[in-house]
């Protein structure tokens, strides 16, 4: 439930209000006045504020308060209230950054109607990454600077694909080797434009609930993502995690280019695009895509090679990252970085885990602290983040463990009982794990 702050003059007014939605479960305050609904604000910051248009305050009136509030908060959600609720004014009160306008007299229920429909904004919001081309291209093509000629085609069929805004893509590739980079360079091959980049995680899309925030169901809720996307594109992360009926959603959008169950014909203007880390195959083949999807997406199928097989970026990229990591007030030299520089190591997290590994070593060279990691450890010792995204849905933490376990035995030449020293695991602990994770074989054939 949210906290809520009511700023209205009429007392009758703030008392309705706040019995009511503290019936609900809400945490409600209310005050009379701008300076009040201020002092409120800092003090305590609500989830959400109800705001009278029309204060009778010397100070602040309604719009003048939502004023400070969007230079003190932002992104702070508010709902306008009036009952001189003409055209003007509540046009006057969006374009000033309130969320929703409702009419006084009204109900309980309007209120509650308005309450959902910004807290559904917000969740949309805040399950997808959403950006704009002026922002990310520099952060995209700093990803591919390369000398590859297989990489080169790509971008040069990125440049032909993305002219054409109907034109969808899949875009393959392992962990890290830059197929969210790839999809910006592709939402912005259309020319100079600050149209919108939604970005969704298809790991997270499994209820019905979570199809409407994409697709739109709702014809009154006007704010689906596919909508939210309009002029832009919409990326759809791991593909193949997306179930039966989302595939088939994704299927008629593309096709039809509308949001989804409203009945409403207007086309939407989206480009979709789509990653994958592994190689996708068709259902009928035995695979993980619906047959037309996986057509219509592969039609532009572009991958990635892994950094390993394309050893000439390595020192490449490292130099741009570690001029992007530079400022004109500090700029440490590169000069012995190179030298430390594992051109022949796998890089399993390919051009993020370069990244990672030059900020490291660019935050060594700024501190001057000479403290170094021991040139043996391990360095494809992935951040959390990475690690889990070689995981699986509902299986991470088995699949991690499993991937220490295989480390620790490796490190030990396949000698259990160093590796359970070495991991400082009891003996039923560490024959637990082995069963847990499928390796109880190992210890079988030690």
């Amino acid at each position: 439930m949210a906290e809520i702050l009511v700023v209205d003059d009429e007392e009758t007014m703030r008392v309705t209000l706040e019995r009511a939605l503290s019936l609900q479960g809400h945490r409600v305050v209310s005050v009379r006045g701008g300076v009040e609904g201020l002092e409120e604000l800092l003090a305590n910051k609500p989830n959400l504020v109800l705001l009278d248009l029309m204060l009778n305050d010397t100070h602040f009136n309604g719009i003048e308060l939502l004023g400070r509030i969007r230079q003190l908060y932002p992104k702070l959600p508010v709902i306008m209230m009036s009952g001189y609720g003409t055209v003007d004014r509540a046009v006057r009160a969006m374009h000033l950054g309130a969320d929703e306008f409702i009419r006084k007299p009204f109900s309980i229920d309007e209120v509650n109607a308005a309450i959902n429909r910004v807290e559904k904004r917000i969740a949309l919001r805040e399950n997808a990454r959403i950006k704009h081309s002026e922002s990310i291209w520099p952060e995209a093509v700093m990803a591919f600077v390369s000398e590859d000629p297989t990489l080169r085609t790509i971008l040069q069929r990125v440049q032909s694909i993305g002219r054409d805004r109907w034109n969808n893509a899949l875009i393959v590739g392992e962990v890290g080797c830059g197929k969210t980079a790839l999809a910006r360079l592709l939402h912005g091959a259309d020319g100079p434009h600050d149209r919108t980049l939604i970005s969704v995680d298809c790991t997270r899309i499994q209820t019905s609930a979570d199809l409407e925030n994409v697709f739109g169901r709702d014809s009154e809720a006007n704010s689906s993502l596919c909508q939210l996307a309009a002029g832009g594109s919409m990326l759809f992360e791991e593909i193949a995690c997306l179930t039966a009926e989302g595939q088939h959603y994704l299927l008629d959008f593309i096709e039809h280019r509308r949001e989804m169950g409203s009945g409403g014909l207007e086309g939407l203007d989206v480009r979709v695009i789509a990653t994958s880390r592994t190689a996708l195959s068709p259902l009928g083949e035995g695979g993980q895509i619906e047959d037309r999807l996986f057509q219509l997406l592969g039609m532009n199928s572009l991958y990635i090679p892994p950094l390993r097989e394309r050893r000439g970026d390595i020192e490449l990229l490292c130099r741009s990252f570690w001029s992007a990591f530079a400022g004109s007030d500090a700029n440490p030299s590169l000069t012995g970085v190179l030298d430390r520089l594992p051109t022949e190591y796998s890089w399993p997290g390919n051009v993020r885990e370069l990244k990672n590994w030059t900020e490291r070593r660019w935050i060594e060279a700024l501190t001057a602290t000479g403290e170094r990691g021991s040139e043996d450890e391990n360095i494809s010792a992935l951040h959390a983040h990475e690690l889990m995204e070689r995981t699986e849905p509902g299986r991470g933490f088995d699949q991690v463990l499993r991937l220490v376990l295989l480390a620790a035995i490796e490190r030990c030449r396949g000698n259990l009982e160093a590796a359970q020293r070495y991991l400082g695991l009891g003996d039923s602990e560490f024959r637990d794990y082995l069963r847990r994770t499928g390796l109880a074989e190992v210890e079988g054939d030690s």
